[in-house]
């Protein structure tokens, strides 16, 4: 009798390294698309009742774009979408809860308020709002793209403390545009922050320029780290604080500074 060919126990020992090696390897989850839905199984959103928290406990979510089948939980990395269906189109309140990881956040209808913990969009992806309100001294939102207005006539709003960054760390040029919608930042301590010296502000789309940045009442801009800004349509101070750092802007557009504090720190800016 022939004994056995010694490669087969080698092979035998590669798979068992093999399984094991790879049953101890971290599976990368892929992110789930998820709508918000507050009245489980029906079709749609709503429309009544909509306000609720964001966690990772609570069943506020649906996998169907309709809102058709039953609702589940959030998992930090999926992709959030306001809301499920076409019928969330008043306004109300989202609680976050802690801090809330989303690869990507669309708002398609309705007026969104977040208020509590923080939004962190994290990911090469984008925030396209239609209507939405960062509300409350712990309300927070990070991003690493945000556009507002992209397809529709939106409106973005840091109010009351609201604290919205924008690192630009995960692209090639993380990038603000307020096309044809309307951002403002008011009140004391709310702030909208460009952190990355690669991120880029626009105002206005280069099509019809009809997007507008309003800083009102101690609101705060601070975009001193950023090399480009562009508008083509219109920056409003109204009593806010837009502060810009060591380069050289030149702005077209519409410019109007009626009050308020424009900060130039060893940069040059032309109108």
């Amino acid at each position: 009798m022939r004994p056995k060919q010694p490669y087969l126990a080698y092979l035998y020992v590669a798979a068992w390294v093999l399984t094991a090696l790879f049953a101890s390897m971290p599976q990368r989850v892929l992110a789930v698309n998820k709508y918000w839905d507050r009245n489980g199984a029906t079709t749609g959103a709503g429309p009544t009742g909509l306000s609720g928290t964001w966690n990772t406990s609570t069943a506020n979510w649906s996998t169907s774009s309709s809102g058709n089948v039953a609702t589940t939980t959030w998992a930090n990395n999926d992709i959030a979408f306001f809301s499920a269906g076409t019928d969330a189109t008043g306004a109300y309140t989202v609680t976050v809860s802690g801090t809330q990881t989303s690869t990507g956040l669309n708002i398609e209808e309705g007026t969104i308020t977040f208020t509590g913990g923080t939004v962190a969009v994290d990911g090469l992806t984008s925030i396209n709002v239609a209507a939405a309100i960062v509300d409350g001294a712990t309300s927070a939102l990070t991003t690493d793209s945000m556009w507002v207005g992209n397809t529709s006539t939106g409106s973005f709003t840091v109010q009351n403390g609201g604290d919205v960054t924008a690192t630009g760390d995960l692209v090639s040029i993380g990038r603000i545009n307020v096309a044809t919608g309307t951002m403002l930042v008011t009140g004391s301590g709310s702030t909208f922050t460009m952190t990355d010296t690669d991120s880029e502000l626009v105002i206005g789309d280069d099509d019809n320029g009809t997007g507008t940045l309003t800083v009102a009442t101690n609101g705060l801009v601070d975009i001193a780290d950023l090399t480009t800004i562009g508008v083509v349509g219109r920056l409003n101070l109204r009593g806010g604080t837009l502060r810009t750092g060591s380069f050289t802007h030149t702005l077209g557009g519409t410019l109007d500074f009626e009050e308020g504090v424009l900060e130039i720190d060893g940069g040059t800016f032309n109108i």
